[in-house]
């Protein structure tokens, strides 16, 4: 996302690659990027599960990703697999405090589970402290999210202001 940009600008001498399994996403990114100059990007669209690269990397940055996910262990190994040996891994990661479950669409309003989430899970803090052996955890934070509450709450009235401009966009 966003990252990719904002890496590849702060480090211009860094090949930056980027995974997303979204195909207007890698094309904003790399929009983006031809605006800027910039030329040391590369955007690969795929499905993380099935994901496979031959580079090794020195980073792996994962903003909001691994709550798409399921299987930690394999994503895990999959990440160690392609981090150079003093290679290290950085997860934002939203998480529910106490508890991790499955996001299941259980009727028409569980529009996170539907359309955002679809197959994931919500992490609880410590999950990926269950995970680590191919990864060993050094630091863990916790932010407790009242900023993130804030702007989605400015989202949502600024979609609900304009609403009869975005509907029709999110039924296409």
């Amino acid at each position: 996302g966003s990252f990719s940009v904002y890496a590849a600008k702060k480090f211009p001498k860094c090949k930056i690659t980027g995974v997303s399994n979204s195909k207007p996403q890698r094309e904003y990114i790399l929009g983006r990027c031809a605006k800027l100059g910039l030329t040391n990007v590369e955007i690969i669209t795929c499905d993380m599960n099935v994901f496979s690269i031959d580079n090794k990397f020195d980073r792996v940055v994962s903003i909001e990703m691994f709550e798409h996910m399921k299987n930690y262990q394999q994503l895990m190994a999959k990440v160690a697999g392609v981090l150079k040996p003093d290679g290290r891994l950085f997860v934002h990661i939203f998480t529910h405090k106490e508890y991790a479950y499955h996001f299941e669409a259980k009727s028409d309003e569980d529009f996170m589970s539907r359309y955002f989430f679809t197959g994931g899970t919500m992490p609880s803090d410590d999950l990926l402290l269950y995970f680590q052996d191919d990864l060993a955890i050094e630091e863990h934070w916790r932010v407790n999210g009242k900023h993130y509450g804030w702007t989605c709450d400015r989202w949502l009235e600024n979609l609900d202001k304009n609403k009869s401009k975005v509907w029709p966009l999110l039924e296409a």
